[in-house]
């Protein structure tokens, strides 16, 4: 039997309020050849029921159930488990248009590329970023994606993946990273490719739903991971081709490190986890002084709040960072 053209993916844990909604969207495709895997990542609601309920109405749907182990373990099983040329990721709780996966896969016609397009938040008419019509190639690809700000669709839907380049070079989900692990996985995607297509259409619609992952905040060793893995792969990205910025340490910090630096202080104050002044303390002491001196450097906030934080980071009044954070905590 022949292989589907897409592998859809779609991580599933207690989703039994939306999941129709996204699984209808996907089999309205008027592009129809493509295979769906539901992974139901360990769901104590009706999920598990619901996937094996429409896998017994179309052939083309495969369930796999799994013990809960995170939204990247569920991904990985699809990647695993997929058969499809192309790679396509979908959340359980948005919907595609019905000309979604055809706009995409129309663009597919080259080898080791990545297929972007946009989407947009549910009730809104516009994507925030404008896309063109456009074939990257090479160092043409981080002009576009940084002057653009491109890295800010770092979810990995609204993308088509192809598979080999998966494959061949062993990429994966990070397991053990809570935030960001999707950014990391698309960045290292674009680290193995040298073409990018961009669609300027918008036929994936994002439904935020309660409790979204960007609103937590986890220990200081899973955000300093985060932090030290991203920026790695992002100094590869602006530098892979070559010299395209004088500074690409400035770049890193004007897309992503920033915020993503400051998630890792933010956390000592804001994550659930109990812990003594002592650790927290003991945490910012273990930043690296040049860490520390690209903030200062290259991290310009304008809020007056950040303004204070930035300073007393910088002057290493650790102590009174802390006191001044927990009071900032609720804005």
């Amino acid at each position: 039997m022949k292989n589907p053209s897409i592998s859809i993916i779609v991580p599933v844990y207690n989703a039994e309020q939306y999941l129709p909604r996204c699984i209808d969207s996907i089999l309205a495709q008027t592009f129809t050849d493509f295979e769906l895997l539901l992974i139901d990542d360990g769901s104590t609601d009706k999920s598990g029921d619901i996937c094996d309920e429409y896998a017994r109405k179309d052939p083309r749907i495969r369930v796999f159930h799994k013990p809960n182990g995170g939204v990247s373990s569920a991904r990985n099983m699809g990647l695993d488990n997929a058969k499809g040329e192309w790679i396509a990721f979908v959340d359980s709780d948005d919907v595609i248009l019905k000309t979604y996966l055809c706009d995409l896969i129309v663009k597919a016609t080259q080898k080791a590329i990545l297929v972007l397009s946009n989407y947009k938040k549910q009730d809104s008419y516009e994507s925030q970023i404008k896309l063109d019509d456009i074939i990257l190639e090479n160092g043409n690809i981080v002009k576009y994606f940084i002057d653009k700000n491109i890295l800010s669709l770092s979810a990995p839907y609204a993308k088509l993946y192809n598979s080999e380049i998966i494959r061949s070079n062993h990429l994966k989900f990070p397991i053990g990273i809570q935030m960001g692990e999707d950014a990391i996985f698309i960045m290292r995607y674009l680290n193995s490719i040298s073409t990018v297509v961009v669609v300027a259409k918008c036929d994936y619609v994002v439904s935020k739903t309660p409790g979204s992952l960007s609103s937590k905040y986890y220990s200081f060793e899973q955000e300093w991971n985060c932090y030290k893995i991203w920026k790695h792969e992002l100094l590869f990205f602006l530098t892979r081709f070559g010299k395209i910025y004088d500074n690409p340490i400035k770049i890193l910090w004007q897309n992503r490190i920033g915020d993503t630096f400051n998630r890792c202080l933010q956390c000592l104050y804001r994550q659930s986890a109990k812990i003594s002044y002592k650790e927290k303390i003991k945490c910012l002491n273990s930043i690296p002084i040049s860490d520390i001196k690209e903030f200062a450097k290259y991290y310009q906030p304008i809020e007056f709040r950040k303004k204070l934080l930035k300073l007393l980071i910088v002057k290493r009044l650790f102590f009174l960072y802390i006191l001044v954070g927990h009071l900032d905590r609720f804005k």
